[in-house]
């Protein structure tokens, strides 16, 4: 690999951080029942919350230039633990979960199915007030 190949992915995984900048205020309420596809599904640990899926969709028509607007959704994991040595082989949900709920409403076995599955975005906002678009 050559030294300009190392230094392109020593870029792409460490980027510059410059800090806090100003966004312009977007009205997320036109978003609302827009049709998107999941494109993304990413595994996340959070000490409070534990182990959770994150689901995003691909960016919403309609997004400012320059801006990237997506839905999102979390979905909660469980660890499953061998009965035997205690240790966590891997993680899962409830089967009266809300994530099994939401796996059924869309017609999908597993998380690696939702890529691709077209969802409805909806508006809300959040019980501290913050707006979101989730699905």
């Amino acid at each position: 690999m050559s030294n300009e190949n190392e230094q392109e992915v020593q870029l792409e995984q460490n980027p510059k951080i410059l800090g806090a900048v100003d966004l312009p205020k977007v009205d997320l309420k036109p978003f609302n029942g827009q049709k998107a596809k999941i494109t993304e599904l990413t595994y996340e640990d959070h000490a409070k919350h534990g182990k959770y899926a994150k689901i995003v969709t691909n960016t919403l028509e309609g997004s400012p230039d320059g801006l990237e607007i997506k839905a999102s959704k979390i979905l909660g994991l469980v660890e499953i633990k061998n009965k035997e040595t205690g240790e966590v082989d891997g993680y899962g949900w409830g089967k009266e979960s809300n994530t099994a709920s939401f796996l059924k409403t869309v017609g999908v076995e597993t998380l690696n199915d939702l890529i691709g599955i077209e969802v409805l975005v909806l508006y809300q906002v959040t019980k501290k007030g913050k707006e979101v678009l989730t699905f």
